[in-house]
């Protein structure tokens, strides 16, 4: 079973998607970045990660910087309600972007895509 990391520091959002995506993928966590890093430091073998860009302690455009300054090359979808999301997304290198509101049939498509890359 594919492997997903949520990044989101809205509890609401975390938990509805994360629920939505336990149908069909294996699920974790995460409120922050730091967090996110920690998850990542014992369970390496992520498929993808969907990560929001807004967040305290360490936004989404830190976190995926980290995240390739340590050797990580998993898919990632961006997730914003800023309106240069698909720039950033570009710039940092995300797979994809999703502006919220954004559909439970657009997240699927996101996350099925990017977790029949193959890594690397």
């Amino acid at each position: 079973m594919k492997h997903v990391l949520i990044v989101e520091d809205d509890v609401d959002v975390l938990e509805l998607v994360a629920e939505l995506l336990e149908e069909k993928y294996r699920v974790s966590t995460a409120l922050s970045g730091p967090a996110a890093l920690e998850i990542l430091s014992h369970e390496p073998n992520v498929d993808c990660i969907m990560l929001d860009l807004m967040m305290p302690k360490m936004s989404g455009e830190e976190f995926a910087r980290e995240l390739r300054r340590r050797g990580f090359a998993m898919p990632v979808i961006v997730t914003s309600a800023r309106r240069d999301a698909r720039h950033v997304a570009a710039q940092i290198g995300a797979h994809a972007a999703l502006l919220k509101p954004y559909s439970c049939q657009d997240l699927m498509a996101s996350i099925d895509r990017a977790t029949s890359l193959p890594l690397g």
